[in-house]
């Protein structure tokens, strides 16, 4: 049997002439077209065309799609090939017991990232697309996401655009409690984070990826009395050699060295994360039902930027929590708060930003790069007080200007992410050269460094 929306729902339905006046047959009204037709579905899912004067003056005030109906079918004398239409129609379901409203399914499949989703009801799979899902307290608890298995309350419909038509679903509602998961879920970011096995990140770790912290908040232990390790090192992978590879005496394979332009560097370890844990910053995190937030412990406009905002601008290079959140969100409440307060302080910032974008650590990189947007959109004169610094932060992106990810013809979902690594130094050089002063000298100076960069301001 082929599948529940491929059945056909325009086939004519035909009946003995003999049993036209004698049967009465009860329908589903499927569709009504401008109120003057529509067409009833029999119990062989079938549909039957009747004109709207065939009801009732109060039939006619009732009907809608889903009301069950009683019905006689006669030959219909004004198609040439005689096919049945209903007549003598009356409504016998109330607005309460409309067949589709309020019907119950699971979802076969759950909704990805093209946005829809599949429900089964019986016998029947019902479409439906992501902003069908209603917005209510229990779709909240779950993400605002509907999984495999999740017991659902809809309306149906039908899409008259296909041939058979199609059914899909409107008004989705979760049903509460009544599925595994209806437990709170975690953001994508959250769950990334969640997977990586303490293995991974201890390796990195290990290979100076991620900075180290501190034996104690006073300082590191002694080396006579730290344990020493197993004395186990990563497995380093075997360079692939060419037939022209060249060769050492007894015939073992030379590899070529690599470049490595592409590779982590280790990262060093932060004087944020010293400060912290020695608790000498006014941050800590605040954890809300929305969302965490940086919650200071002193007004900010009373802080010292000279001391204060380089510190956080050395923590972008932290990737563990809470180090980076508080870093990052830090940097952002320091920026939006300084007003000129931060010109003078530029030339301290360098050092920190310059070692963040050497780690080549991709997600570092797309952290540190916003974070120059917001410096220098921060305040007036801040854009023409980087150029002396370009030699010092443009190298890097030059190396990942064309690192894009490659996706065919598909389409990027996550660009409000603005995790594209090619993508974001391109806007963070056109907005350099924008608020870098008037006059072609930060044109010249990024093209120095950045020699495939062209420019965004019209001459």
């Amino acid at each position: 049997m082929p599948p529940s929306y491929l059945r056909s729902f325009s086939t004519p339905a035909f009946v003995d002439d003999q049993k036209v006046q004698l049967e009465r047959s009860e329908g589903v009204v499927t569709r009504i077209c401008s109120y003057k037709y529509g067409f009833i579905q029999t119990k062989e899912l079938k549909n039957i065309f009747f004109h709207f004067s065939e009801l009732s003056d109060e039939a006619k005030a009732v009907v809608e799609p889903g009301c069950r109906v009683q019905y006689k079918v006669t030959t219909n004398e004004w198609t040439t090939d005689k096919k049945m239409k209903a007549v003598d129609i009356h409504v016998i379901s109330t607005p309460e017991e409309n067949a589709y409203k309020n019907m119950k399914g699971v979802v076969h499949r759950e909704l990805g990232p093209r946005g829809f989703g599949f429900i089964q009801s019986g016998n029947m799979t019902y479409f439906f697309p992501t902003n069908e899902l209603v917005a209510d307290e229990e779709c909240n608890k779950r993400g605002n996401t509907a999984r495999a298995g999740d017991e659902v309350v809809f309306d149906a419909s039908w899409n008259h655009k296909y041939n058979p038509p199609k059914p899909y679903a409107t008004n989705v509602r979760l049903m509460p409690d009544h599925s595994a998961s209806a437990r709170p879920t975690l953001s994508a970011r959250n769950q990334r984070m969640m997977a990586r096995s303490t293995k991974i990140k201890h390796r990195e770790k290990w290979l100076g990826f991620i900075p180290k912290g501190a034996d104690t908040p006073f300082g590191d232990f002694p080396k006579s009395m730290k344990t020493p390790r197993d004395g186990k090192s990563p497995r380093k992978v075997t360079p692939v050699c060419s037939p022209r590879t060249p060769r050492g005496a007894e015939g073992a394979t030379v590899a070529p060295p690599v470049a490595g332009a592409f590779q982590r560097r280790p990262a060093p370890p932060s004087e944020f994360r010293r400060f912290y844990d020695r608790g000498d910053l006014p941050v800590q995190v605040y954890h809300g039902g929305t969302g965490n937030r940086v919650s200071w412990k002193v007004d900010i406009d009373k802080l010292d930027y000279h001391h204060y905002l380089p510190i956080f601008c050395d923590g972008l290079r932290e990737k563990e929590d809470p180090y980076r959140f508080l870093a990052v969100q830090g940097v952002y409440d320091l920026l939006e708060k300084g007003r000129s307060k931060i010109l003078p302080i530029v030339p301290q910032l360098i050092i920190p930003l310059k070692t963040a974008l050497n780690t080549r650590d991709p997600e570092v990189i797309c952290s540190t790069l916003k974070v120059m947007q917001a410096l220098v959109m921060s305040a007036e004169m801040v854009g023409e007080a980087l150029v002396p610094y370009y030699r010092q932060l443009l190298p890097v992106l030059n190396i990942f200007k064309s690192w894009n990810n490659n996706l065919g013809d598909q389409i990027d979902y996550g660009q409000f992410k603005r995790m594209c690594l090619g993508d974001l130094i391109e806007e963070t050089l056109q907005i350099l050269e924008q608020h870098g002063g008037d006059g072609e000298e930060t044109f010249i100076n990024i093209k120095y460094m950045v020699p495939t960069y062209e420019s965004s301001i019209a001459t």
